[in-house]
């Protein structure tokens, strides 16, 4: 549904592994959209091995990107550290499942170290496999979405706010003083220079315009 909703305004990167990977790679393949998948190995020990004739689709009609040499086998570490190419590849990484301990969140953790943008699913507390997606979302590192509608949207550039005018002077320095990583109420009153009365009341009206939204660590533009 996500692959099928973005269309070809945007190429899949992914990983290659059985699950979601697999899923996003076929999709794209079955609607003629280009992929790439970042090898954990060599080009010549590609894995997993069931999905060789996924492998050779990407090849033909896509990328498969290794940064070893051809021969190496992949590595549990090499895993995670091919995780921070996939991540600084795309525009954006959406992680529709993921447990605590994870590949999908290190990918996330990555793609906001750099600065991207982290979208995550959230699930019910009782799933271990929502449970990375709950944690991202809460430590402020990516930013929850209901549905594939809501987050195509956003991608392609259909959320705009709905501001019929020019921002105020205190919403610009509201503005000013965010950043795409939490910052809190004391940061923001001390660069923007109001008073924590004033900074909530226009972090809130920010909010209404879906671009801003607090977070347990603080307050970041959305």
């Amino acid at each position: 549904q996500l692959v099928k909703g973005l269309g070809n305004r945007f190429a899949v990167v992914s990983g290659g592994a059985k699950g979601i990977d697999t899923a996003a790679h076929s999709a794209a393949l079955a609607l003629k959209i280009p992929t790439i998948a970042y090898m954990a190995g060599g080009l010549l020990n590609l894995y997993p091995r069931e999905n060789a004739e996924l492998f050779s689709e990407i090849s033909k009609n896509g990328l498969l990107i290794s940064e070893c040499a051809p021969e190496v086998a992949p590595t549990r570490w090499r895993f995670l550290q091919r995780n921070r190419l996939i991540a600084a590849h795309g525009r954006a990484t959406v992680v529709i499942e993921a447990a605590q301990r994870s590949g999908a969140r290190n990918t996330a953790g990555h793609a906001f170290g750099c600065g991207k943008e982290v979208f995550a699913f959230p699930g019910p507390q009782s799933s271990e496999q929502h449970r990375g997606c709950n944690l991202l979302i809460r430590d402020g590192i990516a930013r929850g979405v209901n549905d594939v509608g809501e987050l195509t949207g956003i991608l392609l550039g259909n959320d705009q706010p709905f501001k019929q005018s020019g921002f105020s002077s205190d919403e610009t320095r509201v503005m000013d003083s965010l950043s795409r990583h939490p910052r809190t109420l004391e940061r923001i009153c001390l660069e923007s220079g109001m008073s924590k009365h004033d900074a909530i009341r226009t972090l809130r009206q920010l909010a209404l315009y879906h671009i801003a939204f607090s977070t347990p660590r603080g307050w970041m533009l959305a």
